[in-house]
């Protein structure tokens, strides 16, 4: 809406074009936003918040050690002092009322990777169950299909979709990523195979009967007693 983000003394502020003060320079950083009425704030005490620049009101006090624009769920994901997180409309009020240790957001999607208590599980915005939280991990980024490796309860490793389905059964003891590749190492019984991942679903294409398995640019390099 024609208006700057300034520095002046190590401070910054929100002038317009004509050099005009519209927030007053009392700030440790500003950060703009989609929409051009309001920033985010950080105060002396490094604790965020977020201006409404036309009446120059916090809608969000400065109580937050993070705040991010969470464009999944039109709301902001905020740590508090804590260090756990949640999320909150424009007015501070949480649309999420439980707080998290971690939240990882889908791009396009409603759902949430959340993990609480040490255990990872997927939520929707209204904070339904899609996938419970009792897994021992899940990654934050997917593969092309939209599958991501998680680690189940019982320490059995598999791929889960945001939706909660499971596109890859948990049956390996180890699925190892390697790195440039698109395929996984997997481990059942002390034995060796090969997932396929990026590619469509996560497929085994290679069983877990080999002693062990080295990934090299172009080939596989397999041992077998």
């Amino acid at each position: 809406n024609n208006l700057l983000v300034a520095n002046k003394d190590g401070k910054y502020g929100v002038i317009d074009f004509e050099n005009k003060i519209i927030a007053d320079f009392n700030w440790k950083s500003i950060s703009k936003l989609n929409d051009g009425n309001y920033v985010i704030v950080q105060n002396n005490q490094n604790m965020y918040g977020i201006l409404n620049i036309i009446n120059l009101k916090l809608t969000i006090p400065c109580i937050y050690k993070y705040i991010d624009k969470n464009e999944s769920t039109s709301g902001f994901i905020v740590q508090n002092q804590s260090g756990q997180k949640s999320i909150v409309t424009i007015n501070n009020e949480q649309i999420l009322k439980n707080w998290y240790d971690e939240i990882y957001t889908v791009s396009n999607r409603r759902n949430l990777i959340v993990k609480k208590s040490g255990k990872y599980g997927i939520i929707d915005d209204q904070e339904n169950i899609i996938l419970p939280i009792e897994y021992n991990s899940i990654k934050s980024y997917p593969y092309n299909d939209g599958s991501y490796l998680a680690q189940n309860a019982e320490g059995k490793f598999g791929c889960v979709a945001i939706d909660g389905k499971i596109t890859l059964p948990f049956e390996y003891d180890q699925l190892n990523e390697s790195s440039g590749q698109s395929i996984l190492v997997s481990n059942k019984k002390k034995r060796c195979g090969i997932v396929q991942v990026n590619q469509g679903l996560p497929t085994e294409i290679l069983t877990c009967d080999y002693d062990d398995i080295q990934v090299n640019r172009q080939t596989f390099i397999i041992s077998k007693a």
